[in-house]
């Protein structure tokens, strides 16, 4: 036999015993099945802002130049899209009829079978979404931009936010909304800057309880420099705030607040506020994106650390935030529970993660792995070849280890991350 037959048999043979005994390698290429929540693949690498399940079984994901993409229980797979506009937030009221919303005021309606432009009434950039009816709905966004489904038609309203001294005036970009019912809707935004002297500005997080009065109630205002925000409520006697905010010392940092219906209550603020001050939780940064409240004592919330040390993830189990590792260091966007074993969240460059109520795990990519053992099993077979020691026998022994021991599964969870950072380094962390 030839040495290129040597070598084919040779590749076949040390494939099928890293499948057979490595199973996250064998999960990715489908040859087993005991461990099915694996096998996904992001299909998208736009950035994916908004994440919603109806189910376990049934979810959307929305994002970049109009990206959608739909969880069947088994994997997620990209859906054609009636526009090019980027997609902020997605909201589903049942497996039949949804929502998603974007840039220039885009609306898209899905209605259990194709996403389909919606008239609207505004082009200001639309953020948030919340239902509580298929007639019945909210959606707001940049430039005090709030509208309200009626069953027929999207109708831009009168916000009547009225801002108090200094910032009388001022406009607020409405970042995030929340319906519990038709006379109870909370809202969070951020106002336009305002100059402090001395060259300082300051752009404060407002919350709003829109009354059965139609008045725009503002309930809670954090007085610095912010630029996000999101907000999430249980009742009315239960509901987070989470947002980003530079105070006058110069650091930029996480801020969380809860509202307990009278009064907002454990505001924590995350990391640094200035260079000389001790953090405030943890010796890490955590500047927060989206919260998902599961119930009152088991929250969610996702982003990113910026160039400092710090989580993408944190949890609050009823007395504090505490960091979850995650299995990818990316830049998080949106997070949605199903239930306390099962959730996602989404980030940059089409990043999928998947809690299962133990840890966060990252997608696998199986179109790499396959092409990887082949390659580094002809590695191996060329080594042999060579009839040389030291070097040669080093690498031989380093190149089998990767493969039997650590690198299928490190291929499997970070292959995709790895990819990423390469291609896309300014959205990554430096650590």
């Amino acid at each position: 036999m030839t040495f290129v037959g040597r070598s084919l048999v040779f590749v076949t043979l040390v494939v099928a015993v890293v499948l057979f005994l490595n199973p996250a390698c064998s999960l990715a290429l489908g040859t087993q099945t005991e461990d099915p929540e694996k096998l996904w693949n992001s299909p998208t690498t736009s950035t994916l802002y908004s994440v919603f399940m109806v189910s376990s079984n049934d979810g959307w994901a929305v994002g970049e130049n109009g990206a959608t993409i739909h969880w069947d229980g088994a994997s997620w797979s990209d859906f054609e899209s009636p526009t090019n506009h980027t997609l902020r937030s997605v909201y589903m009221i049942n497996s039949f009829e949804g929502w998603a919303m974007g840039e220039g005021g885009t609306i898209i309606r899905w209605d259990g079978a194709t996403w389909n432009i919606i008239e609207s009434p505004v082009a200001e950039r639309l953020n948030s979404i919340s239902m509580t009816t298929s007639s019945n709905g909210w959606a707001v966004g940049e430039g005090q931009v709030a509208i309200h489904w009626n069953g027929y038609v999207w109708e831009k309203e009168a916000s009547n936010i009225q801002l108090p001294a200094p910032y009388t005036g001022g406009t607020v970009d409405l970042k995030s909304v929340c319906m519990l019912s038709s006379n109870e809707i909370w809202v969070c935004g951020i106002s336009s800057p305002y100059p402090m002297g001395s060259g300082l500005y300051v752009s404060p997080i407002w919350v709003f309880k829109f009354s059965s009065t139609g008045e725009w109630q503002i309930m809670k205002a954090i007085e610095l420099t912010c630029d996000r925000a999101s907000i999430q409520f249980l009742s009315p006697n239960d509901g987070w705030l989470v947002g980003t905010g530079q105070g006058f010392k110069g650091y930029l940092h996480g801020l969380a607040a809860h509202w307990n219906g009278n009064e907002w209550d454990s505001e924590t603020h995350f990391g640094r506020t200035s260079p000389f001050d001790p953090p405030n939780v943890g010796n890490w940064q955590f500047y927060p994106n989206s919260v998902f409240m599961l119930d009152s004592n088991d929250i969610f919330a996702v982003g990113d650390h910026g160039s400092w040390v710090g989580p993408n993830i944190l949890r609050h189990r009823g007395t504090s935030w505490n960091n979850i590792t995650s299995p990818i260091d990316v830049l998080l966007y949106s997070v949605f529970m199903v239930n306390g074993n099962d959730g996602w969240a989404v980030g940059s460059n089409g990043t999928i993660i998947r809690w299962n109520g133990t840890e966060w795990i990252l997608e696998f990519p199986s179109f790499l792995i396959l092409p990887l053992f082949i390659i580094a099993t002809l590695l191996v077979a060329l080594i042999y070849r060579r009839k040389h020691a030291g070097l040669s026998r080093k690498w031989c022994k380093v190149v089998i280890s990767l493969i039997f021991g650590f690198g299928g599964r490190f291929c499997a969870r970070n292959a995709r991350y790895h990819y990423s950072r390469a291609m896309h380094p300014s959205t990554f962390s430096i650590l």
